[in-house]
């Protein structure tokens, strides 16, 4: 247990009443954060629903569980200063430190009051009518450009994630998409500022919250593996922790889009541990035409999810801005060329996009075209039956 130091929030600021035409001003005292409820408890901390007195408002506090050991405070604290290096949209930033009323380090967070991806996941598995309905392909793939936004910032900061899962990504209130839990995130090695190095050298909801009550091999393990193994990069499953680079949390999201699209894990069928990181270190990509042919997935992505899922850190997408330009343009109709189907889906979102931008004069252009066709076919039919 921490020795020294603050011991418990204690809170600074008035309260203020008044009664009648009296105004009474009294000095904080008490503890600043008051427990509501618990939101859930993991290897080494907990997290809790707090009411923050000073400010007023309800924060997540999450806190070491007592009698954790030095490992556990190194990677606490390591936890804390590495989002503190981050401010993005897309991450919940810290908003105080300190010790707890029995002596243990916490943090405060921001409270996002929403549901996991793993949760619509589950829903979407389940095969329920009005979450298909509202979770299309756009909407899918806007999910995605979020995460990547928040990943490709965390990059170019030179961390990275380790743990990328639907356990781990929140959908708030408002529609927010938050990248979560950086428990096991760490710096990459061989970076410099700017230029990210390649290759060189239980979930909770952000809130603490566990939203799967899921038996598979899904919660994050500790020692030799680091991260969840379900949602592993090959390189990750095979414990080469100290060369990874931004390219295994991209594969780690394609893993999470792939089930995000198809309601299913590739790796669902496999219930040993043993077996599942033999199968994540020698699976073959699956095709686009696969996944075209057995879920629906649009050729497109069914590109997409093929380049991004493969063995070799170099044969994927390098970047997450990389990924981010290819699913906006897809999401746009504006996908790349690659087979015949993608050739007729880029045309008719050409199409389509001139037509919001000019439809008069593509109507125009279209009439013309309908009049010179019919106008050869008179005069062939003429000439000869004539």
């Amino acid at each position: 247990m921490p020795t020294g130091g603050r011991t418990g929030a204690t809170s600074t600021l008035p309260r203020v009443s008044i009664d009648g035409e009296r105004v009474q001003v009294e000095t904080g005292a008490g503890p600043r954060y008051v427990p509501l409820k618990s939101l859930g408890v993991g290897g080494m901390g907990e997290v809790t629903l707090v009411d923050d007195r000073d400010i007023g408002r309800k924060v997540a506090r999450k806190r070491l569980l007592p009698g954790s050991g030095a490992p556990d405070v190194i990677r606490f604290v390591d936890e804390v200063r590495i989002i503190g290096k981050l401010d993005h949209p897309g991450i919940v930033p810290i908003h105080d430190v300190g010790l707890d009323e029995d002596g243990e380090f916490f943090y405060v967070m921001k409270y996002v009051d929403g549901e996991t991806l793993e949760a619509i996941i589950e829903r979407i598995a389940a095969r329920d009518p009005a979450t298909i309905a509202h979770w299309d392909s756009t909407r899918r793939i806007e999910v995605m450009i979020a995460v990547l936004h928040a990943l490709e910032h965390a990059h170019a900061k030179g961390i990275l994630h380790r743990d990328i899962k639907p356990a781990n990504v929140m959908v708030g209130p408002c529609g927010e998409v938050l990248l979560l839990d950086w428990g096991v995130a760490r710096p990459m090695k061989n970076f410099s500022e700017g230029r990210q190095a390649l290759a060189t050298g239980p979930a909770d909801n952000g809130n603490g919250t566990s939203t799967s009550t899921s038996t598979r091999m899904a919660d994050t393990q500790s020692g030799t593996l680091i991260g969840t193994p379900i949602f592993m990069s090959p390189e990750q499953a095979s414990g080469a922790t100290d060369t990874l680079d931004g390219r295994s949390d991209l594969y780690s999201v394609c893993l999470m889009f792939h089930e995000f699209l198809c309601g299913e894990h590739l790796h669902d069928d496999v219930a040993d541990l043993n077996a599942l990181i033999l199968r994540v270190m020698t699976m073959v990509a699956p095709s686009w035409h696969a996944l075209h042919k057995r879920y629906g997935i649009p050729v497109a992505l069914g590109y997409f999810l093929e380049k991004g899922l493969q063995h070799a850190p170099a044969d994927r997408w390098q970047s997450a801005r990389e990924m981010l330009e290819e699913l906006r343009a897809i999401r746009d109709g504006r996908c790349r060329s690659q087979c015949l189907v993608t050739f007729s889906e880029r045309t008719l979102g050409d199409l389509s996009t001139q037509f919001r931008r000019r439809p008069i004069a593509l109507l125009v252009g279209f009439g013309v075209a309908v009049c010179l066709f019919l106008g050869l076919a008179i005069f062939s039919a003429y000439h000869l039956f004539k």
